[in-house]
């Protein structure tokens, strides 16, 4: 009777799991989270309906001396003194004060912040409260042993706390204390990360792996979902989850700090493709593989604090130009040291950029990515073939057409074309009809002092001129322009006005300026052909040209005057391409 009363009893609880099985597998599809649970539920069942089943063969127990051989074994190798969980809250302890003391430095905002207000785990914030706990200040106030003592306590609790301050420091935008060591040290950026992802579950983790392409190539979520045996709109669900396990540990937020000083310190964007290349140039040991992903990370983690702080999120895209503009100096000045093209591209950079980037390391990146090279004296130099995935056909030739007259002063059409030959790889070379062509079409760059010698309009040219792909021997185009607009008289007259009020308010708030800052501060702002010098040419009334050769507004609240002397000039029957075109 009783056989029979615990079979019955086995068939009612094999029917519950089943239940059991069923919602929670309703469950995985909302909620990922639940994957686990809903793995153990279906093992359970397969155990219960075996053991109730009389045929199934019985498992072997276990060797009794086998049982207490391990048991002794364990017995006796029990260390003495801390265990390891002690010895881990006493260290992340140790981390999270250190940490709170250095942002106390600057405020106590931090310190005083309610675990409320922080991005905590329930789990996270249960334990602290259950102690008594309710701000970071009482915490951190505690002594290690006081701490170990709490109940419950566990080292990801604390690790968990720190990286939500660490969260908390990105939504209020403040300082950071450095985080990336110096190049070339045997240290790997993203060894925290990487054993975070370790430790992810298995679907979290194979999901995030094949979405950033750490290993090969970015997998689409049909791709993933074919992989883990699941449905398309689960693999959201994944990486969802798994980007919030990896936001809760302080190693994934430190390595995301480290790629974004990275990023700052050689003027990339988050999304450049280079940066597993950088990586592993400057730091050999570190896993470079595990970059894509940590700039995944970066991202999202930066998205949502910029969410939480009200503020639109704007993903830093690295200093615009910057292979062309190393192109434009080196192809005007020739070969550069290190100290002179840091120098030069520094002071060319527009104010945004500037701004963004003060402490750029161009020498090491233009070493590291190209595309000049370097000897081995140090020197950069521009190679005798085309650079790869830059058209720099114009950049140089125009360049080293400006260089040329800088050096030489005034010069005829014949001795600028083999100046310039001389600095242009063969396939490059130019004609006579070439120089002619730009010395002619451009009056504000080139004037002409003879017959047939012709010379610079202005000696402080900045290297920003002549980066645009438009900028081709028959265009009109500007010196500081990115793009071409349409020409025409209503057009061009608002246009020019645009310009002149952008520079009065330059000037009127830096004061007077050269000319080639003027150019500097127009670029990327004001799109078609009007360029600084032929607009404060324009406008004789309001600005004037000093002794020392720098612009600034002249004196009076005189209106602008019209454009008369700066006519739109019409378009010119189309000449013959004076090079071939690429095949």
């Amino acid at each position: 009777m009783a056989v029979a009363v615990s079979i019955v009893a086995v068939e009612i609880l094999i029917s519950s799991l089943q239940d059991i099985e069923r919602e929670l597998r309703e469950q995985v599809r909302e909620d990922a989270r639940y994957q686990h649970a809903f793995g153990l539920a279906g093992e359970l069942r397969a155990e219960l309906e075996r053991l109730s089943d009389p045929t199934a063969p019985a498992r072997a127990p276990r060797p009794i001396r086998a049982l207490t051989r391990r048991r002794t074994r364990r017995r006796t190798a029990r260390p003495v003194g801390p265990t390891p969980t002690s010895t881990t809250i006493a260290q992340e302890h140790q981390a999270l004060t250190e940490m709170v003391e250095q942002v106390a430095g600057e405020s106590n905002e931090i310190a005083n912040r309610r675990f409320d207000d922080l991005r905590l785990d329930e789990r996270t914030r249960h334990v602290l409260e259950n102690a008594g706990l309710h701000e970071v200040r009482e915490v951190t106030s505690l002594s290690a042993e006081q701490v170990m003592s709490l109940p419950d306590i566990a080292p990801r609790t604390l690790a968990e706390l720190r990286a939500a301050i660490m969260f908390a420091l990105d939504i209020a935008d403040a300082p950071r204390r450095p985080m990336l060591p110096a190049a070339h040290e045997g240290e790997d950026l993203f060894d925290g990360v990487v054993q975070t992802v370790n430790q992810l579950p298995r679907y979290e983790r194979e999901t995030v792996v094949l979405r950033t392409g750490t290993n090969d190539r970015v997998y689409t979520i049909e791709e993933v979902a074919a992989a883990l045996g699941c449905p398309a709109d689960q693999v959201p669900i994944l990486e969802r989850h798994a980007l919030n396990l990896l936001l809760s540990q302080p190693a994934s937020l430190e390595a995301c700090w480290r790629l974004e000083a990275l990023c700052a310190q050689y003027g990339l964007g988050w999304e450049d493709e280079r940066l597993q290349k950088v990586v592993a140039s400057l730091y050999p040991k570190t896993r470079a593989n595990f970059t894509r992903l940590v700039a995944w990370l970066m991202r999202e983690k930066s998205r949502l604090a910029a969410e939480a702080a009200g503020r639109t999120f704007v993903e830093p895209g690295g200093i615009a130009h910057f292979d062309e503009m190393v192109i434009a100096t080196i192809g005007r000045y020739g070969d550069l040291s290190p100290e002179q093209l840091n120098r030069q591209l520094q002071a060319a950079l527009p104010p945004a950029d500037r701004a963004l980037y003060p402490d750029v390391n161009v020498a090491e990146r233009v070493q590291i990515l190209g595309p000049a090279v370097q000897r081995e004296d140090g020197t950069f130099y521009l190679p005798d073939t085309p650079v790869p995935g830059v058209d720099d056909r114009h950049i140089r030739a125009l360049n080293g057409l400006i260089g040329a007259l800088q050096k030489l002063g005034s010069a005829r059409i014949s001795a600028l074309t083999t100046e310039v030959n001389r600095r242009l790889p063969r396939q490059y070379h130019i004609n006579d009809q070439y120089v002619r062509t730009w010395l002619t079409r451009n009056p504000e760059l080139f004037v002409q002092s003879d017959a047939d010698r012709f010379k610079l309009a202005s000696l402080d040219v900045d290297i920003l001129c002549g980066l645009a792909k438009s900028w081709t021997p028959g265009s009109t185009a500007p010196a500081v322009a990115i793009g071409l607009g349409r020409s025409g008289g209503v057009g061009a007259a608002q246009q020019h006005e645009r310009v002149a009020k952008a520079i009065a308010e330059f000037l009127g708030r830096e004061g007077p300026q050269p000319i080639w800052r003027i150019r500097s501060f127009l670029y990327g702002k004001i799109i078609g052909p009007a360029s600084a010098d032929t607009v404060i040419a324009a406008y004789p009334n309001q600005f004037v040209r000093q002794k020392t050769g720098t612009i600034a507004l002249r004196d009076g609240d005189d209106p602008l005057t019209e454009i008369t002397e700066v006519a739109v000039r019409p378009a010119r029957p189309r000449r013959p391409r004076l090079w071939p075109q690429r095949a």
